[in-house]
């Protein structure tokens, strides 16, 4: 895995993490806080176009559906398969493999 792709799978599961932590549903400004927030520093190179592109990934991988509310923000709901991949029960390629909690 190269440094770029560690970095999109952690990105993605720092996603669903945070939709998992929001009850289920973030829009994009929550998610890109919560991103920039995180200790991976994801601010240097996250932009909404990162942000839509990550959520695409995730939806076209049944992990999310996300909606373009009033052509202006998107919303993203976690799936259950979402769930799943964040607990470490389904693995997902592309996704950051959660760390095992003890």
């Amino acid at each position: 895995m190269t440094f770029e792709q560690r970095k999109a799978a952690e990105r993605r599961h720092t996603i669903l993490a945070l939709l998992v932590e929001a009850g289920g549903s973030a829009n994009e400004s929550e998610l890109m806080t919560g991103l920039i927030a995180c200790p991976f520093g994801f601010e240097f190179m996250l932009t909404v176009d990162v942000l839509r592109a990550d959520l695409d990934w995730l939806q076209q991988r049944k992990l999310i559906t996300s909606e373009l509310l009033m052509g202006t923000m998107v919303v993203a709901w976690i799936a259950r398969l979402g769930v799943l991949a964040i607990q470490g029960r389904v693995p997902i390629e592309g996704l950051l493999k959660p760390i095992p909690q003890e």
